[in-house]
């Protein structure tokens, strides 16, 4: 046995893993500005630069994109599930918003 080889599963979890972070990113860039920025940074973060925006306005969109994640259905999550890469009661995540 390699010491710190990484398993077939922990392979294909880390690589679903991935796949769901794209389709998030996705999902905020669908949903602001052509100008506005979304941007990965860490290992599942993510920050929305946007310019012109005042307070108020940031506050509308921050419940936007909590509203756009919390009713969409993410299929890779439930493919995953199904194939065992995640347990059923694993939740994708939580967002949480910082202005």
């Amino acid at each position: 046995m390699i010491t710190g080889a990484r398993t077939s599963f922990q392979i294909q979890r880390d690589v679903v893993y991935a796949l769901l972070l794209r389709e998030l990113a996705g999902l905020f860039a669908k949903h602001v500005r052509s100008f506005d920025l979304v941007a990965k940074y860490g290992g599942d973060e993510f920050t929305l630069i946007l310019p012109q925006t005042d307070p108020e306005g940031a506050l509308v969109v921050a419940e936007r994109m909590r509203s756009v994640v919390s009713n969409h259905t993410f299929p890779l999550a439930e493919a995953a599930r199904a194939h065992a890469l995640m347990e059923s009661s694993q939740h994708i995540g939580k967002i949480v918003l910082t202005l």
